[in-house]
Order: C-alpha cells, then sequence, then structure tokens
C-alpha cells in the first residue's frame, strides 16, 4: 500500500514537472490501461441506457417467416410492408419478417437458408409462414405443419374453402394446411410473382398465446378489412 502511494506521489512529482508533448507521453505510458478501462465503463453505461432508458428495442409483435424457392422478397421491404398494414403498437412493437429464399444457383446457399429455417421454426421463432406451393407441400410431408381446421374459427374456413390448402396422404386422406393467398399481388401483401401460388401456413409449433394475432394476418392476407371484423 506505501509503495503505491510513494508510485502515485512521484509520478504526480514527474507529471508536474513535465509540459507540453513530454507530459502528455508520460500520462499515456502510465495510465493508458486505465483510461481504456475508464472508457469501457463510461460506454457500457451509456449503452445501456439508450437501450433500456432512451431506445428500448420493442417487443415483438408477430414473427412473419417468407420461405420460397421461387421468388426471393426483400427482407426489409416485406417487414416495412407487414408493419404498416398489420395494427399494432408502434412505439413499442414490431412485426417482425425473415426471408429464406432456397432457389438460385447456389446450392451452399440454398442449404444454408433452409437449414437456417428449419433452426428457427424448431425453436419457435415463426408464428406464421408464407411459402411457395413446392415449400409447402415439403412442410407438410414432414410434418412441420398445423392442420388450420383445428386452429382457425370455422367461419374462416367455410369463407375461404374454395382457396384451401390441402395435401393427402397415401391412403388419400387429406389435411388442410392454410389457404392459397394470391399470385402477382391478386391478393394482399403484394409480394408474390407470376402465376405462381403462395400458401399462408401455420408452424406445427404454433403459439396459443399469440391465436388471434395470427388470425388477424390470415384475415389481411385473404383480402379482408380487420375494421370490418370489429364492427361486427
Amino acid at each position: 500500500m506505501a509503495d503505491r502511494d510513494n508510485r502515485f506521489k512521484t509520478n504526480v512529482a514527474t507529471i508536474k514537472s513535465l509540459k507540453g508533448k513530454e507530459r502528455r507521453e508520460f500520462i499515456w505510458d502510465y495510465y493508458k490501461v486505465p483510461i481504456f478501462a475508464a472508457a469501457a465503463v463510461v460506454i457500457a453505461v451509456a449503452y445501456t441506457l439508450y437501450i433500456t432508458v432512451i431506445n428500448p428495442p420493442k417487443k415483438e409483435y408477430l414473427s412473419v417467416a417468407y420461405y420460397s424457392s421461387v421468388y426471393n422478397e426483400d427482407q426489409d421491404a416485406l417487414q416495412a410492408t407487414l408493419n404498416a398494414a398489420i395494427p399494432h403498437d408502434d412505439a413499442t412493437e414490431e412485426v417482425q419478417a425473415a426471408v429464406f429464399f432456397t432457389g438460385g444457383l447456389d446450392p451452399t446457399f440454398a442449404q444454408a437458408q433452409a437449414q437456417a429455417f428449419v433452426t428457427r421454426l424448431s425453436v419457435g421463432m415463426i408464428d406464421v409462414i408464407m411459402a411457395d406451393a413446392n415449400e409447402a407441400e415439403g412442410m407438410a410431408q414432414e410434418n412441420m405443419l398445423t392442420p388450420i381446421d383445428g386452429f382457425l374459427p370455422a367461419d374462416l374456413l367455410d369463407k375461404y374453402k374454395d382457396r384451401l390448402y390441402k395435401t393427402a396422404d397415401a391412403d388419400g386422406n387429406e389435411t388442410d394446411f392454410g389457404f392459397i393467398i394470391g399470385t402477382a399481388g391478386e391478393y394482399y401483401p403484394a409480394v408474390y410473382v407470376g402465376s405462381y401460388n403462395f400458401i399462408i401456413t401455420i408452424p406445427a409449433n404454433e403459439k396459443a398465446a399469440r391465436a388471434d394475432r395470427i388470425v388477424d394476418f390470415i384475415r389481411l392476407c385473404m383480402g379482408e378489412s380487420l375494421d370490418d371484423q370489429t364492427a361486427e
């Protein structure tokens, strides 16, 4: 303790005896570690205040995955479209969109995209899936989807029964796994291409706590107005 005090007093005396560049170099040589440590603490405290008080991260309102081997969608544009259309508290919540494109000429990239999608799906990070017909069929065969007749309200199923997406097992038994939601922007949201059908479907590990949000999103995709639903 005494040695440390003596060293400190000696350094202070040395600093006082130096001027200009020599003083700055002396301070830097002897105190750069404490200076870096203090700066790191200040930055950490400032960042913590920023993300917790000044600009806290928004809570996830709904997580939508776009999964296609046919058409690649701009993730930022899709997320902006969904946030503008789906009613939620803009100040504290956001609709999160993730795009997974398994087409293109690079098989390594396609495999990585498919693996990333499956990983997010397996840990419950996806509430709703918009997929092209090829990908939807593959997910249905792998039991990755929820049959919608046990999840969606009866009026919605009956109203759009002509647009149900069905798959059949080896015995010919059909299961409804979603709705055909459009081609070439025919239905909302306008993110589809050519004459290729896109399907809106629900993952097998759907979140019951978000059931109402999922239903509202599907109604929007079917071209309904949530204002009309509220009025009813």
